[in-house]
């Protein structure tokens, strides 16, 4: 069943080993299950040595491309706190970012503070959200349109998030 959404796009961004690829699978599995077209992106450069990581998913009636393209994310998503300015680019005012507190330490650079990076993300969207412990019932909230299976909601701290 084709679903009424025209599209929704959504980054994810984070460090290599957090498991972002298995997280896109997952909703783009759920997606896919709920009819929608979707297309996917994993833009991975060095994320077998903890390096930044960022996948694209789009869903929608009928989707052409699989990147989302600069200022039209309606949710971008880090998986750790320094990498959510990585999603900037995609960014709008009606963009709602979700970020996990996590830190990675980045050697010989002192990490930004929580109100630094909050900082930065105000300058673009009011839509941000801190503070989650787990990560797919806060998903919910943002992705109404598709159906997670239960089994990542109740596992989603084996992703790391």
């Amino acid at each position: 069943m084709v679903k009424s959404l025209e599209q929704f796009n959504m980054v994810i961004v984070g460090t290599g080993g957090q498991g972002l690829i298995t997280l896109l699978q997952i909703i783009s599995e759920a997606a896919l299950a709920e009819g929608y077209d979707i297309r996917t992106s994993e833009l991975h450069g060095l994320s077998q040595r903890g390096g930044s990581v960022e996948v694209h998913i789009r869903f929608g009636k009928k989707i052409y491309s699989p990147l989302v393209m600069r200022a039209k994310a309606d949710l971008i998503l880090g998986l750790e706190m320094q990498e959510i300015l990585n999603g900037i680019y995609f960014a709008n005012p009606k963009t709602k970012f979700l970020i996990n507190q996590f830190v990675i330490p980045i050697s010989l650079k002192k990490p930004l503070s929580e109100n630094e990076t909050l900082n930065q993300l105000k300058k673009i969207s009011k839509n941000i959200f801190f503070r989650f412990i787990r990560l797919a019932p806060f998903l919910l909230l943002f992705l109404p349109h598709i159906w997670l299976p239960l089994s990542f909601c109740n596992n989603a701290f084996l992703f790391g998030i």
